[in-house]
């Protein structure tokens, strides 16, 4: 376990639609399946970031990341790294800052200093966000009266993707059969499984998840755990924020563990890998207050 002085995150309970202005039709954001964060400070510009190969070595960098709400400090001074081929986890208690930490990310949240990269680039500055990551927030946001199809008819056009592309996603998350069905009718984990059918249907290199597991049953935590593990297989990355320390056990790499705004450890395999271990480090460095 490697001990942070200052590190990352605080905040919760800000999810934000991972986009902009909403979509009538969809519930969905345009700008979220087309990739643009409406609020981010835009302060460099793409040839900052792109082609920088400390960068771009990392799927996900956060580098000095600060975010204020009035006097609250949300993140204060937060680093973390995601490398290609791995699964990393965000852990916290409630409130630590971990959805904060993704919405900077992923462009929805107006920092007050540092950076956060994707793919060695700000992420209003990539070329096809949608393409290159698939996110996934804690509260996704959808048009209960519009089916299965229609949602992801929506996004389908945003990306620039084809009707297989659609079917084999569905299939992916075992929705094949129920397409037609209103969103409204879908149980808390399948509208789950719906909304990470949504994060993978740009085919993306990196997945950013926030709280996926949540109202999951056990056939589905194993469906996103297969699938996590795949695109890590492949190449890919992942970064998901959870509080199930038991299934995090079962795909991280490594993890963060986030409270009061900051990085307070870094965990490595070994000890992510450990249920034990896991929790008594995630104890160790979520007990005391301003620790």
């Amino acid at each position: 376990m490697d001990t942070i002085e200052n590190g990352t995150a605080s905040g919760e309970g800000e999810s934000a639609s991972p986009g902009g202005g909403a979509d009538a039709t969809s519930g969905q954001t345009a700008d979220a399946v087309s990739g643009v964060g409406a609020a981010s400070s835009r302060t460099t510009s793409p040839g900052d970031v792109l082609g920088s190969s400390e960068n771009s070595r990392w799927a996900v960098a956060v580098r000095g990341l600060s975010k204020s709400y009035g006097k609250r400090r949300a993140l204060d001074r937060v680093s973390l790294e995601v490398g290609w081929g791995s699964v990393c986890g965000l852990v916290g208690p409630n409130g630590s800052g971990k959805s904060t930490i993704i919405g900077s990310i992923v462009g929805l949240l107006r920092i007050d200093s540092g950076r956060a990269l994707v793919d060695g680039a700000e992420y209003h500055w990539l070329r096809q966000p949608g393409r290159l990551v698939g996110t996934m927030r804690q509260s996704p946001a959808f048009t209960l009266r519009n089916t299965i199809n229609q949602h992801l008819e929506v996004m389908r056009r945003a990306l620039g993707v084809t009707s297989q592309r659609v079917d084999d996603c569905l299939k992916e998350v075992g929705l094949e059969d129920r397409r037609r069905s209103r969103i409204g009718s879908l149980s808390g984990g399948l509208r789950q499984r719906l909304s990470l059918a949504g994060a993978i249907l740009g085919d993306p290199r990196i997945l950013i998840l926030d709280e996926p597991a949540n109202g999951m049953d056990p056939e589905s935590a194993a469906l996103l755990r297969r699938l996590i593990r795949g695109l890590a297989g492949r190449g890919g990355a992942v970064l998901v924020s959870t509080h199930q320390l038991a299934e995090l056990s079962l795909w991280a790499d490594s993890c963060y563990v986030i409270n009061q705004g900051r990085v307070k450890s870094r965990l490595d395999s070994a000890t992510v890998q450990d249920p034990e271990a896991l929790f008594d480090a995630f104890l160790q460095a979520t007990s005391g207050q301003g620790a």
